[in-house]
């Protein structure tokens, strides 16, 4: 099913995680800090700025617990910081975290919504996450992707009621174990849905040239 019109209830939340415990092995220095934006705004903090822009109700970040620098940020950054007492093995270990913290601090009812999205995407848009939380119909709550071209994007959108089942996945399936149901919704977004993450130093420079020379007055 793919959704245009908003249909997204007020009445419900959409929280935002993002895990953000890798250890960058393949960047040799902390991706996430790096400047991005031509006045030195570090990575971490165009894409925290997205989501507030995007105005979800809560923000949480899971940081690796060597990380002081980066939690730092994303405090100042305005997000909630979740440092687990040992390093998370996997991505869907971080998610499960902020999940977890959620579940303790907000309340969550089952019409509620959260969306996840890597750490390591800078150009992530506002607008696209707007569009996807814009699908979620909360009276018959259904997972939510952005779609552009053909392939599937980010941030994706799942029920509260499926926060559970993060942590029961087995070892050897990650999130898009989740995300195949037949009943999902997918909202037609633009490109920016499948921009390239970062994971090594030519592909950050390269992401990080494209962006300032769109943007010279960053």
């Amino acid at each position: 099913l793919v959704m245009h019109a908003a249909s997204y209830s007020p009445a419900s939340r959409a929280f935002a995680v993002v895990p953000a415990a890798g250890r960058s092995a393949r960047m040799g220095s902390p991706k996430l800090l790096l400047p991005w934006r031509a006045d030195g705004t570090p990575v971490i903090a165009a894409v925290l700025d997205a989501w507030r822009s995007a105005a979800v109700e809560r923000i949480v970040v899971t940081v690796h617990p060597d990380d002081a620098a980066l939690a730092e940020v994303c405090r100042r950054c305005g997000a909630e910081v979740v440092v687990p007492a040992a390093p998370p093995p996997e991505m869907k270990s971080s998610i499960a975290a902020a999940l977890e913290h959620l579940r303790r601090t907000a309340a969550p009812r089952d019409d509620d919504c959260w969306l996840v999205a890597p750490a390591d995407l800078p150009l992530l848009a506002p607008a696209t996450i707007r569009r996807v939380v814009a699908g979620y119909d909360s009276r018959r709550p259904t997972v939510v992707r952005p779609r552009h071209a053909g392939r599937f994007g980010h941030p994706v959108l799942l029920p509260w009621s499926m926060a559970a089942d993060v942590s029961q996945l087995p070892p050897d399936a990650g999130l898009n174990a989740l995300l195949g149901r037949p009943d999902r919704t997918e909202v037609a977004c633009d490109a920016d849905c499948i921009a390239a993450d970062i994971d090594t130093p030519a592909e950050y420079a390269a992401l990080r040239d494209r962006y300032l020379r769109s943007r010279p007055r960053d």
